[in-house]
């Protein structure tokens, strides 16, 4: 029970991001398909934030999911820029594998950086499923 309470305030959160850049990120990575790598630190970052290991906890207990985190030296994303300068975001869109019950094939995790920060800013995470 508390896992699926803590699901749902992830859940609520991430429903926190605003819908305009949520849709301009979405429109700009289906333009652009391809992957390259991630900076290192920014994957180590992503990969190390609270929200993000208590999202795959919680995937691996309620589940099943198997998934396996890549080398934060070798993470391949979709990168999308927004903005420019200090105003500027970076959203990358790193997709893992991670078989688990009823379908489960995979989490995506898209993560927005900004200049000043060197730690995530929004984190939008899903589970993906075999159709």
């Amino acid at each position: 029970m508390k896992s699926l309470i803590l699901l749902l305030s992830i859940s609520l959160t991430l429903f926190a991001l605003p819908l305009s850049i949520t849709a301009q990120v979405a429109q700009a990575q289906e333009a652009t398909g391809i992957t390259s790598p991630m900076p290192a630190e920014r994957a180590k970052a992503t990969f190390e934030d609270a929200r993000v290991k208590t999202f795959m906890s919680v995937v691996a207990k309620n589940f099943g999911g198997k998934c396996s985190i890549p080398d934060h030296t070798k993470t391949e994303a979709r990168l999308t820029q927004i903005g420019s300068g200090d105003f500027s975001s970076s959203f990358y869109e790193v997709n893992l594998p991670c078989p688990g019950d009823n379908g489960l094939a995979g989490v995506q995790i898209t993560v927005e950086f900004s200049p000043p920060l060197g730690r995530p800013l929004n984190l939008v995470l899903s589970l993906q499923y075999r159709q």
